[in-house]
C-alpha cells in the first residue's frame, strides 16, 4: 500500500490515539489533533506528530493569533480587489487565505516565487498566492505594480 499522509483529529485517546499509532506504525505520516496536546505527545514514540497549532496558540496568545489570521483575511481581500483593479483575472474563496490568478511573466513568476499551477475551467496557466503573516499591503502594491 502506498504511504499516505494522514490527519486524525480526537487523537489524544480511544480510536483516535489507536487509528493513529497503527498507521504511524505501517509507516504512514500522521498528524494527530485533539484539545488535550499532551496525550497526543505520547504518541510522538510512534512517530505521530502533534499538529503545532496549539503549540503557536501558547505561545503568541489567542488575540494575536487572531489578529494575525485576520491581518491574512484582509490582505487577501486586498489581494483580490488590486487585481481586479488592474483588470488581472482572479479567483478566491471568501474564507481562504489563497488567491489564483493568470500566470503572470516568467520573470515576476520567477522574482515572487509563485506557485504554478494548470486548470481549463480557470483559463489554463494559473499562479496562486498563499497570503501568510510576510504579505503586506507594501508587498502587494510592489506586485501590483509589477503586473501593470
Amino acid at each position: 500500500m502506498e504511504k499516505q499522509i494522514i490527519l486524525i483529529t480526537g487523537a489524544s485517546s480511544g480510536m483516535g490515539y489507536e487509528t493513529a499509532r497503527i498507521l504511524a506504525q505501517q509507516g504512514h505520516r500522521v498528524y494527530g489533533a485533539a484539545r488535550r496536546v499532551q496525550k497526543i505527545e505520547e504518541l510522538a514514540q510512534y512517530g505521530v506528530q502533534a499538529l503545532k497549532f496549539w503549540w503557536l496558540i501558547q505561545k503568541v496568545g489567542y488575540d494575536k493569533w487572531s489578529e494575525q489570521a485576520n491581518g491574512m483575511i484582509d490582505c487577501t481581500a486586498y489581494l483580490q480587489q488590486e487585481l481586479t483593479r488592474i483588470g488581472w483575472p482572479c479567483w478566491r474563496n471568501e474564507y481562504s487565505n489563497t488567491v489564483f490568478f493568470k500566470r503572470p511573466s516568467p520573470e515576476v513568476c520567477s522574482k515572487y516565487n509563485l506557485a504554478l499551477g494548470y486548470d481549463e475551467h480557470f483559463g489554463g496557466e494559473l499562479a496562486h498566492v498563499v497570503v501568510m503573516q510576510h504579505v503586506t499591503k507594501a508587498k502587494i502594491d510592489g506586485f501590483i505594480k509589477e503586473l501593470k
